[in-house]
């Protein structure tokens, strides 16, 4: 219980901070409003709840209180190592190569002793195309770096660099994750190549049936702010995906890098590809490879997938048991009555 409470005043506290540091330039009063509902002043901009009605939204504080839908098997998507070990007999996942600590590399034991090589010659004779660094606690994409060779350059998060910095870099690293670098089908990398642009879908379990649906998918796009991530809230733009077709709808800017404004595209910011109306590959794949995980693993009642489509299929990037519900830019989710009942069956929703 004091767990719970704990967890609780921390949750508070991180909003509360947020807000102060930078929330939404609205009056006081309208803020303390859209506090008593659940909101944050930043999700009003980001739902356009002025021409919006915002019970139909999932809010801020609903959002907190989903984090323990899964109970304790949360942890085994928090886990990276755990996540590549449950997942990896039914679906592609990136294959996790070394751990770093206190900038020592050291090697997965699947992976076998790396010799006299030196560190680049070592991770690329294992990944030729390339590695991603990540924290083992980590999310948002907060401290990801990338290291290719492309045309005889050494590429660092997208920036030229030496052997001899890159190798500084890795020295410095502490907490840290070597897995694979995948390689993304054409159609992501003609709209922004300089990051892993991820499709995130939303599964939930019927709490009266068991079975599993997909109410909400978007796809992510990187921006020259964002390399190597495709972070929607720092300069990466979040498309819509038809859940029948896989056809992207259009996309939109974050507020907190337009000043305030939802900028709607229908072609990247950076590189000025077609999103709109893009027909992603391998769409019924993507669902179907979730669903035969999530039929192997009950437990999980409620994942935000980050799934990237690959030349040959899909590739299982993480999944998320504290669901950022942003895609609710593209359409509010409680005007399902599926996923308001499912809401309610774990005592998200409350009054409102």
């Amino acid at each position: 219980m004091l767990g719970k409470l704990r967890r609780t005043a921390q949750t508070l506290r991180s909003a509360a901070l947020a807000e102060v540091a930078g929330g939404a330039a609205l009056p006081l009063p309208q803020k303390l409003a859209l506090w008593r509902r659940g909101f944050k002043s930043t999700s009003y901009v980001l739902f356009d709840l002025a021409h919006h009605p915002p019970e139909a939204y999932v809010s801020d504080l609903e959002v907190a209180r989903a984090r323990r839908i899964n109970g304790a098997f949360g942890r085994m998507l928090k886990d990276k190592l755990l996540f590549e070990a449950m997942l990896r007999p039914y679906a592609r996942v990136p294959k996790v190569l070394a751990l770093i600590e206190r900038g020592r590399l050291v090697w997965l034991p699947e992976v076998g002793e790396r010799g006299d090589k030196g560190t680049l010659e070592a991770l690329f004779a294992l990944s030729p195309a390339g590695v991603i660094a990540k924290p083992v606690r980590g999310n948002k994409g907060r401290g990801v770096l990338s290291l290719q060779q492309q045309e005889g350059a050494l590429l660092l998060s997208g920036h030229a660099v030496t052997a001899a910095r890159a190798e500084e870099v890795f020295a410095q690293l502490d907490g840290y994750l070597v897995v694979e670098r995948v390689e993304q089908a054409p159609y992501a990398a003609q709209i922004f190549p300089g990051a892993a642009n991820t499709v995130r879908v939303l599964s939930m379990r019927d709490p009266d049936t068991g079975e599993v649906f997909f109410p909400a998918a978007m796809h992510r796009f990187g921006g020259v702010r964002t390399q190597p991530t495709d972070n929607f809230q720092t300069g990466g733009v979040s498309a819509a995906i038809d859940l029948a077709t896989g056809r992207l709808g259009r996309a939109v800017r974050h507020p907190n890098v337009t000043g305030g404004r939802l900028v709607w595209l229908s072609h990247h910011p950076d590189t000025g590809a077609l999103i709109e109306g893009v027909v992603l590959p391998h769409w019924e794949a993507l669902l179907a490879t979730l669903a035969r995980v999530l039929e192997v693993y009950p437990f999980l009642r409620y994942v935000g997938w980050d799934v990237l489509v690959t030349p040959e299929g899909v590739c299982l990037i993480e999944g998320n048991h504290n669901v950022n519900l942003g895609l609710q830019v593209h359409g509010p989710l409680l005007r399902d009555p599926r996923v308001r009942r499912f809401y309610e069956a774990h005592g998200v929703l409350r009054r409102r």
